[in-house]
């Protein structure tokens, strides 16, 4: 009898040690938590690095002179794939390739380096002659080209902000995607094409 009452002593005695153990523990931490968020955040030095490599955008992780492959959409109608060259400024775009897509009544002959035709209607003229001096002719304007606005491959590739202006188009480049987006008011003959499939539907 006198061993039980014993053992039960010990037992209540060590539970009631967990229990005040257990309670000093949770106050510590607590107080070690509060104590951290009290604290001010250190600011960081200017010559400390900064490891940002996944936040850079995808247009720097691509080298220049890389051949790309985008989606081209027309005022968000996709229309087909469009090969591109990334340049040091932006994006070159294969001119035989965006006239196909695009329907537009220019003739590309890659050998010669040398595109003549219109788009939208006969007033507006293209002419390039990429041979020196490097030169586009759209609108009555006379753009001379640099070596970066310009380069024939497989294709002629041209600088898609002087493309912007020759086709008073809005062209934006996603390169995360691989999406060309393609914005404009003018009536481009795939475009007038597609509204007619659409009517007799």
């Amino acid at each position: 009898m006198i061993r039980i009452f014993t053992l039960g002593l010990l037992f209540l005695s060590s539970m009631s040690f967990a229990s005040a153990v257990q309670t000093a523990d949770v106050l510590r931490t607590l107080k070690a938590i509060q104590t951290k968020l009290n604290q001010p955040h250190p600011k960081v030095s200017a010559q400390q690095p900064v490891i940002a490599e996944h936040r850079q955008p995808a247009a720097q992780r691509i080298a220049a002179g890389e051949f790309l492959l985008f989606s081209l959409h027309l005022n968000g109608e996709y229309l087909g794939e469009a090969f591109a060259i990334k340049s040091e400024q932006g994006v070159l775009l294969g001119l035989s390739g965006l006239v196909e897509i695009l329907q537009l009544a220019i003739n590309v002959d890659i050998a010669n380096g040398t595109a003549s035709g219109w788009f939208i209607n006969e007033a507006n003229l293209f002419t390039l002659n990429a041979t020196e001096p490097k030169q586009l002719i759209f609108n009555n304007q006379v753009v001379t080209l640099s070596s970066q606005q310009l380069l024939i491959d497989d294709d002629i590739y041209i600088d898609a902000a002087v493309l912007q202006r020759a086709f008073s188009v809005a062209i934006i480049p996603d390169y995360a995607n691989l999406t060309l987006e393609l914005t404009t008011e003018q009536l481009f003959p795939v475009a007038a094409q597609q509204q007619r499939q659409k009517a007799f539907v």
